[in-house]
């Protein structure tokens, strides 16, 4: 394989701004990548992978292997659904090397080498090489956004004219396959493929990989697509316009993603979600309401076998991704604007178990802000988010004296001593956020009794504390022993 200085300056340019994000990023929670050499055959692997259907090898998982390698390249007009898997990938990437199945383990130049003869015509062979490497650094720039652009601001078309112009010297060999090229290459080529090689192929079972007509079914989904209801759920979680190019088989591809990486992450390091949260927030939130609301949703059998398993302390091996979102990553996001929306967006909602309400008049909210929507959580559910999550943000303020992180920063650190602007705007954001839960009646001042002495414990100082507790109590305080708190 060519070193990292042996390449072209152009190249090693291009490779470096197409990597630098990620390994910024990866610092932050992982170990950084140690070597340049490294940096660069990580930045070549995963750029194989965003380019074709079955990752490097293709569904053989050869990589090098010329027979049934190299999986089926994407024509670029159709790669809006891999440029917002890749944030799913690359974190997979960083955080395991080693899921289901191992796609990164063949070299960028037998990849190409390999696929040279598939994609060229005769006359062509010598720059083979280099065009693909060229072409495929290209994609991944476009893919990440290239020279500090946000992936999210990037719509479909957008993304494939920015790549038609990242060519490198404006080369003319450089030229992306069209879609009626792709077209009938395909069809070429599915007319002269082995079928003997084709029916014993094994399929790579990673989510991230699956191809786009064999995407994991979802078949609640697909029952209830059609409700108009279930189309408000997914529509008004919709922040950007650019989601709404995503087909059903390329959103169930990224649903497939979010239950995987929600399965494989493990319960007290859910940092690798906060960061797709940070980078994908508004795919990220609409995909949580879809799995909360579809996902072993409607059995109420194995709801109740779930509860009872809970009851006895058997703990089911196979957990549903709805219930590990809901015990392992939902409780544990940072307390930053983004995560309190998302807790926002579910908690506002009526419970399913709820008895409906006409609006009172002399209420103090406007029913009609959280009723308008179907509900997604239980009554039990709901109580327990927000007091896990609520008491978690109220651990990270103690913990941090700029309440920015946990690791890293000694739990005995003072409260009240060096506290930067962070920790005062954090304590504001928790005191909006638990006001809004009592002014909208979706809690009682009771029920978040604990929470609310162990913020105003914390934080006497702050104003906002204080009158967050002076509000809710009356001046004179709850007892608790009127306070019915679940699983207090």
């Amino acid at each position: 394989m060519a070193s990292f200085a042996q390449l072209p300056e152009e190249l090693r340019r291009l490779l470096e701004t197409v990597t630098a994000p990620f390994a910024s990023t990866a610092t932050k929670f992982l170990e950084a990548i140690p070597n340049p050499e490294q940096h660069f055959a990580r930045a070549c692997e995963i750029l194989i992978t965003l380019t074709t259907v079955n990752g490097p090898g293709g569904i053989s998982g050869g990589g090098g292997s010329s027979s049934g390698g190299g999986g089926d390249w994407r024509p670029m007009e159709r790669n809006i659904g891999f440029r917002l898997n890749a944030t799913f990938m690359l974190y997979w990437l960083y955080k395991e090397h080693d899921i289901h199945v191992n796609p990164f383990r063949s070299h960028f130049l037998e990849t190409c080498e390999a696929e040279k003869g598939r994609y060229v015509t005769a006359g062509e062979k010598e720059s083979a090489v280099e065009r693909l490497k060229r072409a495929r650094c290209k994609m991944l720039l476009a893919i990440l956004g290239g020279e500090g652009s946000k992936l999210s601001d990037l719509s479909a078309k957008d993304f494939y004219t920015n790549f038609e112009h990242l060519r490198v010297g404006e080369s003319a060999d450089l030229q992306t396959t069209r879609w009626s090229e792709w077209i009938s290459r395909k069809q070429q080529t599915k007319g002269r493929r082995d079928p003997l090689t084709s029916s014993h192929t094994k399929r790579t079972t990673a989510a991230a990989f699956a191809e786009e007509t064999t995407a994991v079914p979802n078949a609640v989904l697909a029952a209830t697509a059609a409700a108009a209801e279930d189309v408000s759920v997914v529509e008004d979680a919709l922040t950007n316009a650019h989601i709404r190019y995503l087909n059903a088989s390329e959103r169930s591809m990224l649903r497939a993603n979010i239950e995987t990486a929600a399965k494989i992450y493990k319960a007290e390091d859910p940092e690798a979600y906060r960061r797709m949260l940070d980078l994908n927030f508004d795919i990220l939130q609409s995909l949580t309401v879809e799995m909360l609301k579809n996902n072993n949703n409607n059995d109420q059998q194995q709801q109740q076998q779930q509860q009872q398993q809970r009851g006895v302390g058997i703990g089911s091996k196979e957990s549903s991704s709805r219930q590990l979102l809901l015990d392992t990553i939902l409780p544990r996001l940072n307390l930053e604007l983004r995560s309190l929306d998302l807790i926002n967006h579910l908690v506002y909602r009526p419970a399913k178990d709820e008895p409906r309400k006409p609006p009172q008049p002399t209420s103090t909210t406007s029913q009609n802000d959280y009723t308008k929507h179907p509900p997604i959580l239980t009554l039990e559910e709901r109580t327990r988010l927000l007091h896990v999550f609520t008491s978690n943000c109220i651990r990270q303020l103690e913990s941090s004296p700029y309440g920015d992180t946990i690791e890293g920063i000694p739990v005995t650190t003072a409260r009240r001593t060096n506290r930067g602007p962070d920790v005062g705007r954090k304590v504001k954001l928790l005191c909006m956020f638990i006001t809004n839960l009592l002014t909208r009646e979706i809690v009682s001042s009771q029920e978040m009794y604990f929470e609310m002495q162990d913020l105003y414990m914390g934080f006497t100082n702050f104003k906002e504390a204080k009158e967050l507790w002076t509000n809710a109590t009356g001046g004179r305080g709850v007892g608790q022993a009127g306070v019915g708190i679940w699983g207090a």
